[in-house]
């Protein structure tokens, strides 16, 4: 029945031992922001991003919202912004 501990290798041993502290941290700032979000103490910016987020984690997406990618030229130029491409190099004159 408990043969298991005699036979764990030392590498899971390590890597237990290793990793309890920062879970351990990661889950006292997740209790000091659940904290903050249930007490209000939170900016409300802060606030509905944090609620956001474990909204996409309940759903089986990442927390974080995805970084919006930068437009192209082209789709900046549709929306009506003037684009200016890189500096033309001008031939010196001698």
């Amino acid at each position: 029945m408990w043969h298991w501990l005699t036979e764990v290798p030392l590498a899971l041993i390590w890597a237990y031992s290793t990793m309890l502290p920062r879970l351990s941290a990661e889950e006292a700032l997740q209790q000091s922001t659940i904290a903050a979000v249930g007490g209000g103490t939170m900016k409300k910016e802060t606030h509905e991003k944090t609620v956001r987020g474990w909204q996409r984690q309940m759903h089986g997406k990442p927390a974080a919202d995805p970084k919006p990618r930068r437009k192209t030229g082209d789709e900046l130029k549709a929306a009506g912004f003037k684009v200016f491409g890189p500096k033309k190099k001008t031939p010196a004159k001698r």
